[in-house]
């Protein structure tokens, strides 16, 4: 039960975040021509992912995250994306890469939830607007336990460039952000394995992203500023199909 509230608790934090990771990649993709396409949710967003190899050891991804909110006094909209770049080794029962890529943010993000109090006892109001661009680099690593389970962790580092960033209309002095991104993953595979590789794959993963040179026990005394320097986590469920295992059970014979 503890580590179901756990897991509750840090999905929770996936809410009105001024900044929130995507998903590493971490793609299990082992030769040339095979590809994926994974959906997932963080219960207040969804993301979206595909990769290929067109060549041996190389592989090329793009994502896409978007989150719409209805809501007035407290919300937070945002969409995102990112294509990225890269190599991969698979010896025996493991898959190794790295990548890097580039990609873009949108957020805008409305909340009075982060405890902080004015003179007369109200709460801080937030209303933030956020465009920036990213740089990041990535290296994973899968194992594959058995052809219905394999687990794997990876780590980004991620350079945010802000080209706007406002908290209720004013300006916030930062121009610049690198952060770290750790997350490990667990995938379930479901389907006929004639080929010893389950073709569908339920995925579970748990990752973080915290802000490199920024000690939060000596916390930016600019709050607005602190929003976007804070750590977040996130848990995510998914569903990933591979086409090319797909095609390998109809020729068999």
């Amino acid at each position: 039960m503890k580590p179901l509230l756990l897991l509750a608790g840090i999905w929770c934090l996936t809410g009105c975040a001024v900044y929130m990771p995507m998903q590493n990649a971490a793609p299990d993709i082992r030769a040339q021509h095979e590809s994926e396409v994974r959906a997932s949710t963080f219960l207040s967003r969804g993301e979206a992912s595909g990769a290929y190899s067109p060549l041996k050891h190389v592989l090329v991804r793009g994502a896409f995250g978007i989150r719409t909110d209805s809501g007035d006094s407290t919300f937070w909209r945002g969409r995102q994306y990112e294509l990225a770049a890269g190599t991969y080794w698979a010896p025996r029962n493991w898959t190794l890469g790295v990548l890097g890529g580039v990609g873009q943010i949108r957020n805008q993000t409305r909340y009075r939830n982060d405890g902080q109090i004015i003179f007369l006892g109200e709460p801080v109001q937030h209303e933030f607007d956020v465009r920036c661009n990213k740089l990041f680099g990535e290296a994973y690593a899968l194992y594959e336990v058995s052809n219905r389970f394999s687990l794997g962790v990876s780590c980004r580092s991620t350079r945010l460039y802000f080209t706007q960033l406002t908290d209720v209309g004013q300006p916030i002095d930062l121009r610049q952000l690198t952060r770290a991104e750790p997350m490990l993953l667990m995938r379930f595979g479901l389907g006929d394995p004639y080929q010893g590789r389950r073709p569908v794959q339920l995925q579970l993963s748990v990752g973080g992203s915290a802000t490199m040179g920024y000690d939060e026990r000596q916390p930016d005394p600019n709050y607005s500023r602190r929003q976007l320097r804070d750590s977040r986590s996130y848990v995510a469920l998914g569903v990933g199909i591979l086409p090319h295992r797909l095609a390998a059970l109809f020729r068999q014979p």
